[in-house]
């Protein structure tokens, strides 16, 4: 649909416009921790804002609501953005509670360290690092697919342009630069919504759109009550709402947002940021309803809204999405690699290197944090695999340790820590497994037990041992 050359032209594009824009107004290069990884923690409501709805705004954001949107109409669009972004602002009372708890801390799994000790400890950091790894092939996978399908050029290629940004931005200056991107990202992203998508609305009138909100079969009309309702709830649905909750709880990115922003503004900030994310994947999800509301065929429904747009508008308008979608997915690695060091800088060389420099610190994180992107580009070479796929797995690994987390934070007393490693680590052992091969192999039943298994597995276990240990301790 673009000419190769197109493509990167506007990857050229990025490079100078973001790339610039960081540089001239991230600062000097300073190698000091609460710096590189906390940005001196100076985050007020606006900068904080941006930040948040950037890191919240994934492919499956921007990607899978317009799919979602186009197969299960108004059902669809409810599981995945509505439970999505009252999330966001939910979050923020546990943000707020770890910074009243830690003023000056660093990451949540520090926390889990001073209640629980050292191996409760790591095994929240394997979860961390499970989430991360999951995050960024989920989004180097949406990233690559989009440029192959519309240039043919080979998915690896793309998703290497994708790393090599991502790395570059977020490797130098840290949560300074990555909030550069951030801004950027978001100034883009809701701007291009906002110049593209009611051109479409415009073109095809209400009524398309309504009749859309029913699916392409329109047979999606009610959220409940139906057995299509019920079957994409119980298929699509309950996935959505239980990933979306759990999420937060295990990306590191989000923990280390609470110790940025300003703790008397924390709360505010993630209302605000939630309101800001809403916008935009909103008014691309309705271009799911537009394709069904005029019966198109979409060839990749992963690509519903390339292909909305790329049949109703005019070139330009593709290319303008293309690069919004870059500029989407170049910040969102940039801010999960930017979280990944540190919790590797703050939560993992220290136990092997305790007397390190900060300046040290930081060099040996950036080093030990490029592997572990090269693992999650390997990932999305597995066959089947899809950005649902990859969405869903991250939803199970974060539900091995929503529970825990959640009485860890509020509750630190009704938890022991073998317990809670027991129930964590077999939930990742059993559940997710169990999980990712139904999902691929498409064993529905299959699937959605082994999505619960971590959830359920965990929180028993965990609560159960320390509902014991503390009744002996009465006795």
């Amino acid at each position: 649909m673009l000419e190769l050359s197109t493509v990167i032209w506007l990857m050229a594009l990025y490079f100078i416009l973001c790339g610039g824009t960081t540089w001239a107004f991230s600062g000097p290069l300073v190698k000091t921790k609460e710096n590189f990884l906390l940005a001196d923690r100076k985050f007020e409501v606006v900068r904080g804002m941006f930040s948040l709805s950037a890191a919240w705004t994934w492919a499956t954001a921007l990607f899978v609501a317009p799919q979602l949107s186009y197969q299960f109409g108004f059902n669809g669009f409810f599981w995945i953005l509505i439970m999505n972004t009252l999330t966001l602002a939910i979050f923020g009372f546990a943000a707020n509670k770890i910074r009243q708890l830690y003023p000056l801390g660093f990451t949540f799994a520090a926390h889990i360290k001073n209640h629980y000790g050292t191996w409760a400890h790591n095994t929240y950091i394997l979860a961390f690092m499970l989430v991360a790894i999951s995050s960024i092939s989920l989004n180097l996978y949406a990233g690559g697919k989009l440029i192959e399908a519309i240039t043919g050029l080979n998915m690896n290629v793309a998703a290497a342009f994708l790393i090599v940004s991502s790395v570059i931005f977020s490797i130098f200056r840290g949560m300074q630069s990555t909030n550069i991107t951030e801004i950027f990202k978001m100034i883009v992203v809701v701007g291009t919504a906002i110049i593209i998508v009611p051109q479409v609305w415009n073109m095809v009138g209400w009524d398309v759109i309504v009749k859309g909100m029913s699916g392409a079969n329109g047979k999606y009309g009610a959220l409940w009550g139906t057995p299509e309702a019920i079957s994409v709830f119980l298929t699509t649905g309950i996935y959505f709402l239980f990933r979306h909750i759990s999420l937060p709880w295990a990306d590191n990115g989000f923990w280390q947002r609470a110790f940025v922003i300003n703790p008397l503004k924390i709360k505010r900030t993630y209302a605000l940021a939630a309101v800001l994310f809403f916008i935009a994947p909103a008014m691309f999800a309705s271009l799911g309803f537009v394709a069904a509301g005029l019966g198109l065929t979409v060839a990749n429904t992963q690509l519903t809204n390339v292909t909305v747009i790329a049949q109703m508008l005019s070139p330009w308008a593709l290319g303008l999405i293309v690069f919004m979608l870059l500029t989407a997915l170049t910040s969102i690695l940039d801010s999960q690699i930017t979280s990944l060091i540190t919790l590797i800088s703050n939560d993992i060389i220290p136990q092997v290197l305790p007397a390190i420099s900060e300046s040290k610190l930081i060099d040996y994180s950036r080093v030990a944090a490029i592997p572990i992107v090269g693992m999650s580009w390997l990932l999305i070479n597995i066959p089947g695999v899809n950005i649902l796929y990859f969405g869903f797995v991250t939803g199970s690994i974060c539900m091995t340790f929503f529970v825990p987390s959640i009485v860890a934070l509020f509750k630190p007393h009704w938890l022991e820590a073998k317990s809670m490693i027991t129930g964590i680590l077999l939930s990742l052992c059993i559940g997710v497994p169990l999980y990712s091969y139904a999902s691929l192999n498409k064993l529905t039943d299959l699937a959605l037990v082994g999505f619960f298994t971590c959830l359920i597995l965990s929180a028993t276990i965990s609560l159960g041992g320390g509902y014991i240990t503390n009744q002996r301790k009465i006795v």
